[in-house]
């Protein structure tokens, strides 16, 4: 009777079978108990963010502060994999990482079809991306996966390769990234985690070869109860992404113009130099104009 009604509890909260689909894997890569499980990946599907809130709280987590507490709780949080795990399957998500997907086909035409490309997938957490982009590129792009090392996050994203036999380069130390190195970088929604979100954007530089791209997208502004790690220091950038970029020498060559996920993901290129027209450019786009603005007056009107 009891595994009736647990069954009865999965089909109401996920017809399509995409909540037993996400408990599987978590049960399969983790060892936990299925029930645990089970209730915490319900939870997440009816609220999300939930799962990760309470463990903040219960870490006595300061939000939106990076401190060696955030810094611990990024290490040793597991609530990370079922907020993770289930945001992937939601529609904002999957449309983000479709357009990834589109943009990487675009690159790929530009490349002789004997040319291997390579691609850092920068702090892929629980590996979702890495997962689905390999799907479609195994055969033209070798992956590089880089995340916090030895968390509880990126312990999973291995076990994740290994069950989907998915052959993935693992990075574990920052400082030994190569430089020159990578055709593509990836990093979705990563930059309003980082204390110091503008050294991280010119690595990107660093690690790309010259005319390589980075396709980010990024959600400086959220900084909510609903993301406890999301720094409020780094709200001062809402907006400003595409001059932070140009200021650490990569060139906005695309942006997402359909709403609600304008900006979503962004490219930039590498050049050998920035140049005046470059900024000019920049300072002309309509829409990059539009967004600096917003959020210009949004932050002015929180400081009065």
């Amino acid at each position: 009777m009891q595994n009736k009604l647990v069954l009865a509890k999965e089909n109401k909260m996920d017809r399509s079978g995409l909540a037993g689909q996400i408990i599987d894997e978590i049960t399969a890569c983790t060892g936990w108990e299925r029930p645990v499980v089970r209730d915490q990946v319900l939870r997440e599907m009816k609220q999300p963010g939930s799962t990760q809130i309470q463990e903040a709280l219960e870490q006595g987590l300061d939000f939106h502060v990076y401190n060696s507490a955030m810094d611990r709780f990024y290490k040793t949080a597991k609530s990370f994999i079922f907020v993770l795990s289930v945001d992937f399957y939601s529609k904002e998500r999957q449309t983000l990482i479709g357009r990834v997907k589109e943009r990487l086909q675009q690159y790929l035409k530009k490349m002789p079809d004997d040319y291997k490309i390579k691609i850092l997938m920068f702090g892929d957490g629980i590996g979702g991306d890495t997962l689905f982009l390999h799907s479609f590129f195994k055969e033209r792009a070798c992956f590089y996966y880089f995340d916090v090392p030895g968390s509880e996050t990126f312990r999973y994203a291995l076990k994740r390769f290994q069950l989907h036999g998915v052959s993935v380069k693992i990075l574990t130390d920052y400082s030994q990234i190569p430089s020159g190195a990578f055709d593509a970088l990836i990093s979705l929604e990563v930059l309003e985690h980082l204390p110091d979100p503008l050294t991280a954007i010119g690595d990107f530089r660093r690690f790309l070869r010259m005319d390589g791209i980075a396709i980010v997208s990024e959600c400086f502004q959220g900084v909510c109860d609903q993301y406890p790690t999301h720094l409020r220091s780094n709200l001062k950038y809402a907006g400003k992404t595409p001059f932070l970029f140009l200021k650490k020498g990569l060139m906005l060559d695309y942006y997402a113009r359909q709403w609600p996920l304008l900006f979503k993901p962004m490219e930039f290129v590498k050049r050998e130099a920035v140049t005046a027209l470059d900024w000019i450019r920049l300072s002309t786009d309509p829409c990059v104009i539009a967004l600096f603005c917003r959020w210009w007056v949004v932050s002015r009107r929180s400081v009065s």
